[in-house]
């Protein structure tokens, strides 16, 4: 079967996500107690910084993010997905290497400086990508439909309920809650849409063809 553009892109990101639950599963259980984290010699804030915030619980790994300006003392973080493909069109492909490559749009947060204070710094973008970065968000935050260089750049649409990218969206917001512990910017999307019209009950009964066949 010949897969159009949104399933192979689809397919990857369902293996990739597999191969990390399988590498969550052979973790579970291990934990520790390190030493409080000092950021007393980090740079300050500044915008287009990759900076990490620290594990506040086992269960989640420590979350990268790119810093954009949000006004006087704030700051937007996109915080980076562990895998290396978007899941979905408010995620994008910026970068090539690991651990850094796809960022979270859907799950931008707004920081105070004091918060943004409490990571390390890790590298630097080009202003390429921060040009790109802010031309993507002014997409998602008006719902304009992607094209062109930055579509190919993100993920597919949501448009199935069953969908295992809504179960990596839960846990990725959670994992943003619980390392930055800020509310995340909110928009709607045609995934989002679509799956709150959905009667309960009808998930299977979709007379419209299932994108995950």
């Amino acid at each position: 079967m010949t897969l159009n553009v949104e399933q192979s892109k689809l397919k990857i990101w369902m293996e990739d996500y597999a191969l990390q639950k399988q590498m969550e599963i052979q973790i579970a259980g291990e934990n520790g107690e390190g030493e409080a984290p000092d950021f007393s010699l980090e740079p300050a804030p500044a915008e287009g910084q990759i900076r990490l915030w620290p594990a506040v619980e086992m269960d989640f790994p420590p979350m990268y993010g790119l810093l954009m300006r949000a006004g006087y003392g704030c700051w937007r973080v996109f915080p980076f997905s562990e895998l290396a493909t978007p899941a979905t069109p408010g995620e994008m492909a910026v970068r090539e290497d690991p651990p850094v490559r796809v960022l979270q749009g859907w799950n931008a947060r707004e920081l105070p400086q004091a918060k943004v204070s409490q990571s390390w710094w890790v590298d630097d973008v080009p202003e390429k990508m921060l040009f790109q970065v802010n031309l993507w968000w002014l997409c998602l935050e008006a719902g304009s439909e992607l094209s062109g260089n930055l579509c190919a750049l993100c993920g597919p649409p949501l448009r199935h309920p069953l969908d295992p990218r809504h179960e990596y969206l839960d846990k990725e917001a959670q994992r943003a809650d619980i390392c930055l512990g800020e509310a995340p910017a909110i928009y709607k999307t045609e995934g989002d849409l679509k799956k709150a019209a959905e009667p309960e009950g009808a998930y299977g009964d979709s007379p419209e063809e299932d994108p995950l066949a």
